[in-house]
C-alpha cells in the first residue's frame, strides 16, 4: 500500500480506493495473497480497500479449502528460482564467549 500511495501522490491523484486500484491495475492478480496466512491477510489486506468484497470472499474461501474454479489469483508459489551464494567470512576464530569454526555461510539472492 505504501508504494501504491506513493504512486498516487507522484501522479497527483487523491489517496482514494479508486485511484489506488487504478494504479495497481491487473497486477493485483499477481500479488500472492494465497501465500499469506489468514490472520495476515485480514490484518493487512481486507481493510485496505484494495480488493472488492467479492475478491476478498473468493480468496478467503480458497484459503479455507473451498474450491473456487474461476479465482484469478494463483497459488502462493514462487515463479523463479534463487541462487545460493556460499562463502566463508574468515578462517577459524575464537574469542571470549564466541567461536567460529570456519564453516561456510549461505545467502539466497532473488
Amino acid at each position: 500500500m505504501k508504494w501504491i500511495n506513493a504512486q498516487c501522490l507522484a501522479n497527483g491523484l487523491e489517496l482514494i480506493i479508486e485511484n489506488q486500484r487504478s494504479i495497481v491495475g491487473e497486477v493485483v492478480y499477481d500479488l500472492r495473497f494465497l501465500a499469506m496466512g489468514q490472520k495476515m491477510f485480514v490484518k493487512h489486506v481486507v481493510n485496505s480497500g484494495l480488493l472488492t468484497s467479492g475478491e476478498i470472499k473468493a480468496i478467503q474461501d480458497k484459503m479455507n479449502a473451498i474450491d473456487i474454479p474461476d479465482i484469478q489469483w494463483q497459488l502462493g508459489v514462487r515463479k523463479q528460482s534463487y541462487e545460493m551464494l556460499v562463502f566463508k567470512r574468515f578462517d577459524r576464530w575464537k574469542a571470549e564467549g564466541w567461536e567460529y569454526n570456519g564453516e561456510p555461510d549461505c545467502v539466497l539472492f532473488g
